[in-house]
């Protein structure tokens, strides 16, 4: 009888976990796609066991339509003409013109956690709140990624901090990567430029001319061969 009920609780239990997630989940979707105006300081850390391998920096900006993403080796801008990409390691400036379809699959790298991440991960726990952040861990073993711990901040309903171990059975080495949003503003204000492709290239008599802060790139619309 004792074990009877205690399966009782224990289903009840998973099942409020799962639903809190859901309702957690859904939130931080509302906040990221229900704000105008975004900015955004990110930290990525990579260790093995417990030795830093990687450290990096991103910055994430957004005013409507408009996002500008400056990660360590890339940076991105939608803007209502242009999508740019910009390869920092090979010295590359890719512009496409832009569409609706790809602005909305470009713009969701605001989101550090994909959208299908409950189908994925069946085994929810909660874990509870510490410092106001509310705290789930993950798993499933069939994926890389087979355990992962996420903290929501209660107030905001945004992802504050994302830990992701690696499955040893598939990828070797005891790797885990640690993302922390530093600061997210929802009230910023941007300079004029700061949305400009101008900033990375111009156009004249049909050529491209990379800015002055990337004259070692060359520049190429993707539509031209």
């Amino acid at each position: 009888m004792k074990s009877i009920i205690f399966s009782l609780f224990y289903l009840i239990s998973i099942g409020g976990q799962a639903q809190s997630i859901k309702e957690d989940f859904n939130k931080m979707l509302e906040a990221y796609k229900g704000v105008t105006n975004l900015y955004i300081e990110m930290e990525n850390k990579v260790y093995q066991g417990d030795d830093l391998q990687n450290e990096s920096s991103s910055l994430i900006r957004k005013k409507g339509n408009n996002y500008l993403y400056n990660l360590s080796e890339h940076a991105m801008l939608i803007n209502d003409k242009y999508v740019v990409l910009v390869d920092k390691r090979n010295y590359n400036i890719v512009f496409d013109k832009f569409t609706k379809e790809r602005a909305e699959y470009l713009n969701n790298m605001q989101i550090p956690i994909r959208e299908d991440l409950l189908n994925l991960y069946p085994s929810v726990t909660y874990m509870g709140i510490t410092q106001n952040l509310k705290h789930y861990h993950l798993e499933n073993d069939q994926e890389k990624i087979h355990k992962m711990d996420l903290f929501f901040d209660v107030s905001t309903g945004f992802v504050k901090r994302a830990v992701y171990y690696h499955n040893p059975k598939l990828i070797p080495g005891n790797m885990r990567s640690e993302i922390d949003l530093k600061v997210i503003n929802t009230q910023p204000t941007f300079s004029e430029k700061t949305f400009s492709e101008t900033q990375f290239f111009t156009t004249k008599d049909g050529q491209n001319i990379p800015a002055r802060a990337y004259t070692k790139y060359s520049v190429r619309n993707a539509t031209k061969r």
